[in-house]
């Protein structure tokens, strides 16, 4: 979470959230408004407590993918990594947080609230409905920046996300990756045949295609002609 300016008249006050990453991540992360990392004390506390409930809601003894702090390193860490049941236990980030495997985040509750369920599950239809809105603006420089070598885990690893996440949002948007790189490629080839000077293999190639040949057919498909006699129809008067 990004921190806000710190307010002059009441001190910083705790921001906990949570976000889930393309790569089967839950984290939950811990900060102060104003940039203020906290103390020992009130960050271990908010970690823990986070931790014990998922534990303790769960039935489940759960052990974190990793553990993160604000603060300094302690001289014995030892003792609250093995609180945790972790192995990656980190100190003097910018927050405080830890991380669940999918699979603890995934598991069913012990007991269940309804209503809450129906609270829960507006605020997330509403964070990914704002999300997805500028997926597609996010992907597109992306792929564009990379026309020529990009395929979609390479563009999802650069978003932080796996290529099937990827892959699956923009299906829920009505799309998919080959469907925005192939109007990336259309762009771009329309604006690099304005130049008369360039040839057609080198504006294959800018635009990710393997031979003439291929882009050939796929500017044909996109304009109902060849590219050389696009580019003919562009000079005449």
């Amino acid at each position: 979470m990004s921190p806000g300016k710190q307010c002059t008249t009441s001190p910083p006050r705790r921001q906990p959230s949570h976000s889930i990453r393309g790569d089967g991540e839950l984290c939950f992360r811990h900060s102060l408004r104003g940039g203020a990392t906290g103390g020992r004390f009130g960050n271990e506390f908010a970690i823990a407590s986070t931790y014990v409930h998922a534990c303790r809601v769960t039935g489940v003894a759960m052990r974190p993918r990793r553990v993160w702090f604000a603060h300094p390193a302690p001289k014995s860490p030892a003792s609250i990594a093995a609180f945790f049941q972790v192995d990656e236990l980190d100190f003097d980030r910018a927050e405080s947080g830890i991380a669940l495997s999918e699979e603890d985040a995934l598991r069913p509750l012990l007991r269940s609230d309804p209503r809450l369920m129906r609270t829960a599950d507006e605020i997330a239809t509403g964070a990914l409905a704002e999300h997805s809105t500028d997926l597609i603006a996010m992907v597109r420089p992306t792929v564009q920046a990379s026309l020529s070598n990009g395929d979609v885990d390479a563009i999802a690893k650069s978003l932080h996300m796996s290529g099937r996440s990827l892959q699956r949002k923009l299906h829920a948007l009505g799309t998919s990756f080959v469907a925005v790189r192939n109007d990336l490629r259309r762009e771009v080839a329309l604006q690099l045949l304005d130049d008369p000077g360039r040839p057609l293999a080198d504006i294959a190639a800018e635009t990710g295609f393997r031979d003439l040949a291929s882009f050939s057919r796929a500017f044909k498909r996109w304009t109902g002609k060849p590219p050389g006699a696009y580019r003919d129809g562009l000079r005449e008067p």
